[in-house]
């Protein structure tokens, strides 16, 4: 049975979404005032700040954006969407890095002993993006060097153990 140690949830970064939503009540308030002078654009800057807005709350809400670390592996969940547990036996190691495609965002690229682990469509779209066969985005309030230390940390941790 395991522990309160075997388990760590750790929660997306509060501070980032609530400025990202501070951001996007901004915006809407300029398509308000935009749209009110008759510029043309202001519907557009309305709906993509009203987006915003709305993956923010969501992000906000709890339960909804996590790593999960426990003994036997790790698993993600964005705006409610899990991906399967990845086990800590399948991860050769983990390395941070910039998305240079995506506004200089960081994140940690997985790599696999064994890819076929994840499916084949997925893997493209990863390696395509980040030259890894997996990824985790550093939305956890550290840095992507800091959870590839502490992802690897685990990894050892868990691989320690032999699980049944």
């Amino acid at each position: 049975m395991p522990g309160r140690c075997d388990v760590a949830t750790i929660p997306a970064s509060g501070r980032k979404w609530g400025v990202a939503l501070g951001l996007a009540v901004a915006l809407f308030a300029i398509g308000v005032w935009w749209k009110g002078r008759g510029a043309p654009g202001g519907g557009f800057i309305l709906g993509f700040a009203g987006f915003a807005a709305g993956l923010s709350v969501l992000a906000l809400l709890p339960g909804s954006t996590y790593l999960r670390l426990t003994r036997e592996g790790f698993e993600q969940s964005s705006f409610f969407v899990r991906k399967p547990l990845l086990r800590w036996a399948d991860v050769a190691s983990f390395e941070p890095f910039r998305f240079v495609r995506l506004l200089a965002r960081r994140a940690v690229r997985v790599h696999l002993r064994d890819p076929s682990v994840v499916p084949e469509r997925v893997r493209r779209a990863n390696r395509a993006l980040t030259g890894a066969d997996e990824w985790v985005p550093a939305d956890f309030g550290c840095s992507a060097a800091d959870l590839a230390a502490l992802l690897d940390a685990w990894r050892m941790y868990g691989t320690w153990f032999k699980t049944p």
